[in-house]
């Protein structure tokens, strides 16, 4: 079983090494988090070893490995006491943030969430707080059966990030590989899984319930996406005809037990410590993961970071563009903070991002970097301008600001 979670253990330094960069950068990923994506995955793309970026990178397209666990992932050095955790955050560095952006950045994403949850902040804070610590949600101390992230959305999250900054002896988040489970069903069952007869409800997590329509199984017709849309108990979801009563009886009685299968685990994520996993999609049949927490709360002051992963739309990709391009001009132009090499080595690896240069080694396969960068970097079409010339000319502007 332990080979479905597959494991990385970066090296002790990392963790130093981009906290410092952070703290250059004078980074706020709440105010405006396409800004510094591209940047932070250029740093970590620098500190993570080649299997963690490969697999990074066909998670991202394929869905699989269904979860991975992060050890020694970039967490503050400090992690500041206070009475609330709304206090805990506001005292914190932004070094777990910037390296979530930085690792969903290298998958392809970009973290989102529902305006009505945690008044959509882009990393929610996962801690009990006090009045609703009896609660089934994010912000409770009980034990929360298996579920799909946020099942009620037209989009539900393709991946959850959880990070450690504070652990606990009896809380555990717990998993539940559902390929094998969904395979086990009988044909009727799973064709009436298929159906739109569902009605799908939010949560105590949510400020306002949110809820709709859907079928426990959703086929996106363009893609061939399968994706799970389900609770382990049925009390937030309605069917809607008698054959959809009888399907998510069935569904929620083949629940029963999955925890003593060796499809379960549960792991108690300790300070640096990310999980990253599938939430209940393949490319043409359903696996990944429905996820819980196993044990009540100990520690009041536990405290996870969590992060939903969504599909970078076109919009989002040209947003990141355009804050590569003021992130490496600040570096270029900050020279009390950066050497003229880690300027050069940024700057480099911009310049290839750049779509002509892209474009360029399509064509060249063989062509070395400098000649990609020499032969391919183009003026964009917009602006009439090089990517080259427009960075020098932010650069100086930076200059004088700094």
């Amino acid at each position: 079983m332990k080979s479905k979670l597959k494991e990385f253990t970066l090296p002790e330094e990392v963790r130093g090494k981009f906290d410092s960069f952070v703290k250059k950068l004078s980074s706020d990923p709440y105010s405006n988090p396409t800004k510094k994506m591209q940047i932070m995955s250029d740093k970590l793309e620098c500190l993570f070893p080649q299997e963690l970026l490969a697999t990074l990178k066909n998670m991202g397209k394929t869905g699989e490995p269904g979860a991975i666990i992060i050890k020694n992932f970039p967490i503050d050095k400090e992690v500041p006491r206070a009475e609330t955790v709304a206090m805990r955050s506001q005292q914190k560095g932004l070094a777990s943030e910037n390296a979530m952006l930085g690792t969903v950045a290298l998958m392809g994403y970009k973290l989102e969430s529902n305006p009505k949850e945690q008044e959509g902040r882009p990393v929610h804070n996962v801690a009990p707080v006090k009045s609703h610590e009896n609660t089934k949600s994010s912000k409770g101390r009980d034990p929360f059966y298996l579920h799909i992230e946020n099942p009620f959305e037209k989009s539900p999250p393709d991946f959850l990030m959880l990070v450690g900054l504070e652990g606990d002896k009896t809380a555990k988040t717990s998993l539940f590989f559902v390929d094998g489970f969904i395979k086990k069903l009988p044909n009727w069952v799973v064709e009436g899984m298929k159906k739109p007869e569902f009605e799908i409800r939010s949560g105590e997590g949510f400020d306002k319930e949110e809820k709709g329509i859907f079928p426990l199984i959703k086929i996106d017709e363009e893609t061939g996406r399968q994706r799970l849309r389900t609770y382990q108990k049925d009390e937030r979801i309605t069917p809607l005809t008698d054959e959809a009563k009888k399907v998510l009886s069935y569904v929620t009685e083949s629940f029963k037990d999955v925890e003593k299968t060796d499809d379960y685990l549960a792991v108690g994520l300790q300070p640096g410590e990310a999980i990253i996993f599938n939430n209940g999609w393949g490319l043409d049949k359903v696996t990944g993961v429905m996820h819980g927490r196993e044990g009540r709360i100990s520690n009041q002051n536990r405290w996870l970071q969590r992060g939903f992963l969504h599909q970078q739309t076109e919009k989002d990709r040209l947003n990141i563009a355009d804050g590569y391009f003021q992130s490496v001009s600040q570096v270029i132009a900050d020279t009390d903070n950066f050497s003229i090499k880690n300027a050069a080595l940024f700057l480099r690896k911009a310049m290839l991002e750049t779509n002509s240069c892209k474009e360029y080694k399509e064509k060249h396969p063989d062509a070395s970097d400098a000649q990609v960068s020499l032969y391919g970097l183009k003026a964009d079409n917009n602006s009439k301008q090089s990517w080259l010339a427009r960075v020098t000319k932010e650069s100086v502007e930076n200059r004088s600001i700094i």
